[in-house]
């Protein structure tokens, strides 16, 4: 199982490839039992690309060759305290933290507030502020400069209190080992709690417009499940300031060891993977009437709801049965690959119903969203998309993803914001 995960970086256009080495165990000193992952990346292979997004050169896609090679890296050792560990992963101005935690909630979590403290004070501190800065940059081309400040400073407060109605219509179906979690965090960093609180239901409001694909069977090379998640974030989005692995060793019965791929501070999943080789990842739905369907403010948040289904799932048939059984909130796309199943779903999600599709019956049919035998994937635009870049990159590439050892010399294209690793001949 190959698990590929993207994220925007304006400065360099460079694929990266992540080998987690099992001897920063015996380098850091960190008892094996909570390196886990590093073990089990080496399997699993997760291909980090840290650049802005491109793709597979084809004729119906946008676009540039990027001609710069596959770089490895390996994390090295920053720091430790109790029950967690931070490691990093730089080349050039790029840096993503790791942090390796185990133990309870709590204890996870206050590992997590003292190791990166003064990153996770910037990143919960520019959350608003940036989004302010691009409303504000929205509606200055369509009204005065002044009359769009007026408005932009006026949404503020309103944005907060947003935030906390939202804590008090999800606070009695949220599981306590979040608030645990975040009490710990606000503990170790100095954060205010509310502020961390508040900062982790963000997304409830933003969803992110991102890209999902799987791909198993005849239509991989090996035919082995393949799952690509795309972070087609604005590169001023303030989550490409703080990238952040979170890698969780939970003391909590039945849980599963997993990574959390997002941003500092978020501690529900956008993007996950655990151990046993399940992976879940999101994108933004913005339903119509047509759609027929319901969100709800009372209900779990999502990204705790995906987080769960990381944490205690390894099975397409107990993922579903999760997602199904949780009070849903939004609406949002959903992309669900598990390696024991060999096997992927993609599934529309909302409050009034959880609807899976596999490769043969994805509502859309046309020629912008074709059906591709062992491919489901969604785009990063409001769906049904009208764009046919993914389409025409899937049907010319059928079998295009496969493993990391045939990406030694592997060139990437830069095609209009995404990026993939091209088949090899």
């Amino acid at each position: 199982f190959s698990f590929f995960f993207f994220s925007s970086r304006r400065r360099h256009t460079r694929c990266r490839e992540v080998s987690w080495a099992r001897r920063c165990v015996q380098e850091t000193g960190i008892n094996a039992e909570y390196m886990g992952l590093f073990n089990i990346f080496m399997e699993i292979r997760i291909f980090l690309l840290l650049a802005i997004f491109g793709f597979l050169k084809a004729n119906d896609c946008r676009g540039k060759n990027n001609v710069q090679d596959t770089i490895p890296a390996n994390p090295y050792f920053v720091s430790r305290v109790p029950h967690g560990a931070l490691y990093n992963l730089k080349d050039g101005d790029d840096v993503i933290d790791i942090l390796v935690l185990n133990g309870t909630a709590y204890e996870q979590g206050l590992a997590y507030g003292k190791l990166v403290a003064e990153k996770l004070k910037f990143s919960v501190n520019i959350l608003l502020p940036s989004y302010q800065k691009r409303v504000l940059n929205n509606l200055k081309v369509v009204l005065p400069y002044g009359l769009a400040k007026f408005l932009v400073d006026s949404l503020a407060p309103l944005v907060n209190f947003g935030l906390e109605l939202t804590w008090l219509f999800t606070k009695d179906y949220t599981p306590q080992r979040y608030f645990d979690e975040i009490r710990g965090i606000a503990d170790g960093s100095g954060i205010p709690y509310m502020k961390m609180l508040t900062a982790n239901l963000f997304p409830e409001l933003i969803k992110a417009s991102c890209s999902l694909v799987g791909v198993w069977g005849n239509a991989s090379i090996d035919g082995n499940i393949r799952f690509l998640r795309g972070f087609d974030w604005d590169v001023e989005a303030p989550m490409t300031k703080f990238p952040l692995i979170v890698v969780y060793h939970s003391s909590e019965p039945g849980s599963i060891p997993f990574a959390n791929f997002g941003y500092g501070g978020l501690i529900g999943s956008v993007t996950a993977l655990n151990a046993k080789g399940l992976a879940i990842a999101n994108k933004h739905w913005p339903s119509t009437v047509d759609d027929n369907v319901r969100t709800d403010l009372v209900g779990k948040p999502w990204t705790f709801v995906l987080r769960d289904v990381a944490q205690f799932e390894y099975t397409l048939k107990g993922a579903i049965k999760a997602l199904n059984e949780t009070k849903r909130t939004c609406t949002i796309h959903v992309g669900v690959a598990s390696a024991h199943d060999n096997g992927y779903r993609g599934m529309r999600y909302s409050a009034s119903s959880l609807k899976v599709y596999d490769d043969k019956d994805y509502p859309q049919k046309d020629d912008k969203h074709p059906l591709i035998p062992g491919c489901n994937y969604v785009d990063r635009w409001h769906q049904p998309t009208r764009d046919n870049c993914f389409a025409s990159l899937l049907q010319d590439n059928h079998c295009l993803l496969y493993t990391s050892d045939a990406a030694d010399d592997t060139p990437c294209v830069d095609l209009g914001g995404r990026r993939i690793i091209k088949k090899k001949k």
